[in-house]
């Protein structure tokens, strides 16, 4: 049991993921959309300092969550063929 006195209180656009996480869904993603696609979603998403430069491959603290979450939706934003959004099966094919 948890006593409230004793849990860490963290605000969602505080919390983090792990930089292995992180490049582990930058790496997916580009075998799913490409280079380009991939570098067109950090750009959407405002995370270019990941373009050709991902995280190394540690526990150290990453992205912000708030961060990681417009990734995913940039993602679910990308226009397929038919210039209707196509990105959804993406994200579900990288969970």
């Amino acid at each position: 049991m948890i006593v409230e006195e004793d849990a860490i209180a963290m605000r969602p656009d505080e919390a983090v993921i792990v930089n292995a996480l992180v490049r582990q869904a930058f790496v997916s993603a580009q075998e799913v959309m490409g280079e380009n696609g991939l570098n067109a979603v950090l750009r959407a998403s405002g995370l270019e300092r990941f373009i050709g430069n991902f995280s190394p491959n540690d526990t150290r603290p990453g992205i912000k969550t708030v961060e990681y979450a417009r990734f995913n939706e940039a993602i679910c934003h990308l226009p397929g063929p038919s210039q209707r959004p196509a990105g959804l099966p993406l994200v579900r094919r990288l969970d």
